[in-house]
């Protein structure tokens, strides 16, 4: 690939990239200016945050020791806060 080739290609990733977020952001901005769409805190079900939030923490504590794990065996030595 010549550099003209790989400077169009590097042009056009970011102009695609681009496309997208401003595509979803304006998905976004139509989803929540739509005025029967209930935004009220008061709405909000605060008995379920807490076990949300454990749930959540258990999961990154599952994946972090994956990774932990797949770190050792290919002998890189890192700290399981790290992993």
């Amino acid at each position: 690939m010549t550099q003209t080739q790989r400077r169009a290609w590097a042009i056009a990733k970011a102009l695609f990239g681009l496309a997208v977020i401003v595509g979803v952001g304006r998905y976004f901005a139509n989803t929540l200016s739509n005025p029967e769409l209930n935004l009220s805190i008061a709405d909000i079900r605060w008995q379920y945050l807490i076990p949300a939030a454990l749930l959540y923490l258990g999961c990154h504590t599952f994946w972090g020791t994956f990774w932990w794990q797949l770190l050792r065996q290919q002998s890189h030595p890192a700290t399981w806060r790290r992993a």
